[in-house]
């Protein structure tokens, strides 16, 4: 590649190209001075097909010809999450001691879900792997990292980490995002949400839903109404193939992301389900524990140094924190109701899917710590060396309050279970490939 002179390279980090956009806008509108000779380097693909940029833009994957850059960035990205899972904050609290009915919040952080493609971290070390490549092509002066609003306190961070790696060039970083609710503002939520509530328990018990016994199957699968499921067969399209297996054929509940769309579950209800729906003092308790953690979170210092010489700060693991408690509440909500169901169902095998994203976690700790069930998780798509959801290791899923995790995960093969035991060797007598029928 052709070397090229300019003054500024703008990182973009950002998930859409909108986001982007007002990033760059906040930017361009703090310089007293135009914006001068620069190119834009696209680390996510959002500004790929993007007629607005074209004549400027970079491609970050273009420089890894062979992708051994993106293998190393993948290793780096994993192995240190992993550390950070394992971290104590100045007041020496473990980070997965913060708590919310027994449920460990850090494993409903971005960062811990470890997604490459919704967090910036993972391209974050895809550009340092490739720094010295990029800077040869393009003999830039100094950088400007864009990144979405959820991670603004990611930018104190990003530009300590690679000053302190490249002396010679000058890192910012920028974001629109500024805010979290503050400790007051999360007691008007605690209360609001409560009448909330209230109010949508009056207008639930007035609906008119089809209820049936639970059956005497064994078999349940979770299903996410207006994702997997498929009300025009009745079948969820990605655990359905498990019934060719199956004695008897498995009854199917809702996963419900909004509780508002509850009357759009056409099917018949299981009794025991419809009325483990969280009550007022279910609520309220969910409410208060919901309160004290906020408070015992803000009260961890802000200290901006970095973990381990990574581009992390207890500052955003705290912040991590934060968002998981305001942006998926929803995941929470879903756990109360999901705890107070298998206390009531016993010796069943409960299917269900994304069992290593934030709310398949929350799933596998309801199923495991009530009642008496096995709780099987299924894989739903293509798992690559890349897909760090599924790049678990031993730190993570052994020590205080792990990571939750399924009895059984049943792959679409040994080359799949291979992949999932690469790093954490001791869930391979937790895994099996799906031509074995064992565990089902």
């Amino acid at each position: 590649m052709a070397s090229q002179q300019f003054d500024t390279l703008l990182v973009n980090l950002c998930y859409s190209e909108h986001e982007f956009n007002r990033s760059l806008e906040s930017y361009c509108s703090a310089l007293k001075t135009e914006l001068g000779s620069h190119r834009f380097l696209d680390t996510t693909g959002v500004l790929e097909n993007s007629t607005k940029y074209s004549q400027d833009l970079l491609k970050l994957y273009t420089f890894d010809t062979n992708f051994k850059a993106r293998r190393s960035a993948t290793n780096r990205f994993v192995e240190y999450i992993s550390k950070l899972s394992d971290f104590k904050f100045s007041n020496e609290t473990h980070i997965r001691e913060y708590t919310i009915n027994k449920f460990p919040l850090y494993w409903l952080t971005d960062i811990s879900e470890k997604h490459p493609l919704h967090h910036i971290l993972f391209n974050s070390f895809y550009f340092d792997e490739l720094f010295e490549v990029v800077l040869k092509a393009t003999n830039f002066k100094q950088v400007i990292f864009l990144l979405p609003r959820d991670k603004f306190f990611y930018c104190e961070c990003l530009k300590s980490y690679f000053t302190n790696r490249y002396k010679n060039i000058i890192f910012q970083a920028v974001s629109t995002g500024t805010y979290m609710r503050t400790v007051r503002e999360t007691l008007s939520f605690v209360r609001k949400n409560y009448k909330e509530h209230c109010i949508f328990l009056k207008e639930y018990k007035q609906q008119k839903f089809k209820l049936v016994e639970t059956p005497s199957t064994k078999n349940i699968f979770l299903t996410y109404l207006g994702y997997t499921w498929k009300p025009e067969k009745k079948i969820d399209f990605v655990l359905n193939g498990i019934n060719s297996v199956l004695e008897s054929t498995a009854l199917y509940v809702p996963l419900i992301y909004n509780w508002k769309d509850i009357k759009e579950w056409k099917e018949v209800w299981d009794t025991k389900y419809f009325k483990a729906m969280p009550g007022k003092l279910d609520w309220l308790f969910l409410m208060l524990k919901y309160y004290n953690v906020v408070k015992r979170i803000e009260k961890i210092s802000d200290e901006h140094q970095l973990i381990n010489n990574g581009p992390v700060s207890p500052y955003a693991l705290k912040k991590e924190l934060h968002f998981a408690l305001e942006y998926k509440f929803y995941m929470l909500k879903n756990h109360v109701w999901l705890s107070n169901y298998f206390k009531k169902v016993e010796n069943c095998n409960v299917f269900y899917q994304d069992e290593y994203y934030n709310f398949g976690r929350l799933v596998s700790h309801a199923i495991n710590t009530q009642g008496n069930n096995r709780s099987l998780g299924f894989q739903h798509g293509m798992i690559r060396e890349d897909h760090a959801v599924y790049a678990l290791t031993e730190v993570e899923m052994n020590g205080k309050n792990p990571m939750p995790s399924p009895n059984y995960f049943i792959t679409w093969g040994k080359y799949f279970q291979d992949l999932i035991c690469k790093r954490a060797e001791s869930l391979r007598k937790k895994s099996s490939d799906c031509s074995k029928s064992k565990f089902v």
